[in-house]
């Protein structure tokens, strides 16, 4: 029996844990419980699990297996090769709901939520976060810890290279790459090549006017 430990308690873990949990229930996941969660701030809600402490204090057990519940791509890179180093084993999650490819390649430690399709011939490195009705499509490269928002999608033959945020809606256009660490903002269309580090959007100024036919 595999011990599975979820690294982050903020609303990502309440999400991510009823995925989890909902599989177990239903049989889709076997020889897997929920141990409990780590968080370096004790939560206000864990959804009953337990506890387990800070993240940096946890002894790893022999049956103990990792998922980082965290939306930062920062983050998740430094805890997951700090817990690597540790000697952690990492659990790669694929919801019932999702379609994943044969000939796909997913690193580990990669969540994909429910309603999510990774294509033919896609790669996803190590540590992605692959959240609701995503797309990535054929032959697209998902590089490591990157987080991919709801309803996201890179086209064919696109690439996010490590470290790269793509926020809700947003869209990477066929054979477009984007260069590590980038933040692709929410709604944003990616038409051209994006330089390493840069944070790009389309978001124009927001317009708020009474409405006159409301008395």
């Amino acid at each position: 029996m595999r011990n599975l430990i979820i690294v982050g308690a903020g609303g990502y873990f309440l999400e991510l844990y009823e995925y989890i949990q909902n599989d177990i229930n239903q049989g889709h996941l076997n020889n897997l419980i929920v141990k409990g969660v780590l968080d370096d701030k004790k939560p206000v809600d864990t959804c009953g699990l337990p506890y387990l402490g800070p993240i940096g204090g946890y002894n790893i057990g022999a049956d103990d297996i990792f998922i980082l519940a965290i939306g930062n791509t920062l983050h998740r890179k430094v805890i997951f090769e700090n817990l690597k180093t540790k000697g952690a084993s990492f659990f790669t999650f694929i919801h019932s709901s999702a379609l994943v490819s044969p000939s796909a390649e997913l690193g580990d430690g990669v969540i994909v939520c429910p309603f999510s399709i990774v294509n033919a011939k896609a790669k996803v490195g190590h540590n992605v976060s692959v959240n609701v009705n995503v797309s990535v499509g054929h032959e697209a490269v998902v590089g490591d810890h990157c987080v991919l928002s709801p309803y996201s999608a890179l086209n064919g033959a696109a690439s996010l290279e490590h470290g790269g945020f793509l926020g809700t809606r947003a869209t990477i256009f066929p054979r477009i790459s984007v260069d590590a660490q980038c933040t692709i903002d929410s709604h944003t269309a990616v038409r051209r090549n994006i330089a390493a580090k840069q944070i790009v959007t389309e978001k124009v100024s927001l317009v708020s006017v009474t409405n006159r036919f409301l008395r």
